[in-house]
């Protein structure tokens, strides 16, 4: 194929996918409802604009999911950083690159832990980099690593996936735990992109932010989390647009909810953490409220957590590897997609009243000043 031809054939991927197909599924269902008799009684009785949209938005996923996946580029001499690399997420992606021929550099809080332990047992060439992105010496102790052991690769990508949260609603929590997550989420982040920008720019490679859909909606009990992670998104949106002419890439990756070490443990965790930081004065205004929020919390995180967390490795992998690479990978499932992006486009009020149909119904009392729970 002429080189022009599959430039643009990699380019359309790239933007059909970003874009789901939506549209382009919606024009074809439009024409096709339009020749086929049959479709457009069917879509008349149910009410033709309503299904329209919804076969439109079912078949688009569809497409992308399964046929619109765009061509990947090779992994010869291409070397690959990653943050927080001990567990979760960064463990499983150092994993894969690895098994895909990357050289990586797996970026470890516990470089003795049993985490790098198990990344290096049987890998032949994946180095395990002592990395606390709070730690400005050890960011450039790893910029000095991967320099003198990269050996003929050039460092294609940094993913900056290193993440804390702590799950407490906002009058909870300590002003030095916010600064602490603040410290990992965003300046890690900023340590991490500084420290190895002048690499990428040498390769033309590509700089990938773990951020979170709680960085586009903020709900009850990660209120600070959400914060940071709504700054990296405007990190990596302002950043791509400044690193454009350098040809360096800059996304995020925007998993749902997934079961990850990240999350509390259980309930008693949450309650013994809020006792244990929480004034006895504060907890006192709170009442009982404590309690059912966190029994509803954990309710919540096990009904809607996706339980599957390679697929978020396959979207920063895709990240890493797709020749046209998109501006935000996200890991949600169709449902979760459907919910989340239509409260991504309604205005603040809307999304307050949807976001108050799941959380317990707890009001202050005007005489007492202290919550009491509703009847409805």
């Amino acid at each position: 194929m002429h080189p022009l031809l599959c430039k643009i054939q990699h380019a359309l991927a790239s933007q059909l996918h970003e874009f789901r197909a939506y549209w382009v599924c919606l024009a074809l269902l439009g024409i096709s409802a339009k020749t086929v008799p049959f479709l457009w009684y069917a879509l008349q009785q149910i009410g033709a604009g309503i299904a329209l949209l919804i076969l439109a938005c079912a078949l688009g996923w569809l497409a992308t999911e399964l046929f619109l996946k765009g061509p990947k580029l090779g992994s010869r001499g291409k070397a690959v950083l990653i943050t927080g690399c001990d567990s979760g997420f960064g463990y499983h992606l150092a994993k894969r690159l690895d098994s895909e021929g990357y050289l990586v550099f797996a970026g470890c809080l516990f470089p003795e832990g049993q985490g790098a332990t198990n990344l290096v047992r049987g890998s032949e060439k994946l180095h395990i980099v002592p990395l606390d992105v709070t730690d400005e010496q050890l960011v450039r102790d790893a910029v000095q690593y991967v320099k003198t052991n990269l050996k003929g690769y050039q460092l294609w990508a940094v993913v900056a996936n290193a993440g804390v949260n702590i799950f407490l609603e906002f009058e909870w929590i300590r002003t030095e735990d916010v600064s602490r997550i603040f410290d990992v989420n965003v300046m890690g982040v900023v340590r991490t992109a500084k420290a190895f920008l002048p690499m990428l720019r040498n390769s033309r490679g590509r700089m990938v932010v773990v951020s979170s859909y709680a960085g586009r909606i903020a709900s009850n009990m990660i209120v600070p989390y959400s914060m940071s992670k709504a700054a990296v998104i405007s990190m990596a949106d302002g950043l791509r647009r400044e690193m454009k002419k350098w040809g360096v890439h800059v996304c995020t990756i925007e998993p749902f909810y997934y079961q990850t070490g990240i999350n509390p443990s259980g309930f008693g965790s949450m309650m013994s953490k809020f006792e244990r930081d929480v004034p006895e004065e504060l907890r006192k205004d709170y009442g009982e409220y404590p309690e059912h929020a966190f029994q509803w919390f954990m309710g919540l995180l096990g009904r809607i957590s996706r339980k599957n967390s390679l697929e978020v490795v396959d979207q920063m992998f895709c990240a890493v590897a797709d020749r046209e690479p998109k501006r935000h990978y996200r890991s949600d499932g169709f449902f979760n997609w459907l919910l989340y992006m239509s409260l991504f486009v309604l205005p603040s009020a809307a999304q307050d009243i949807a976001c108050s149909f799941i959380e317990p119904h707890f009001r202050a009392d005007e005489k007492s000043g202290l919550l009491l729970r509703c009847s409805t």
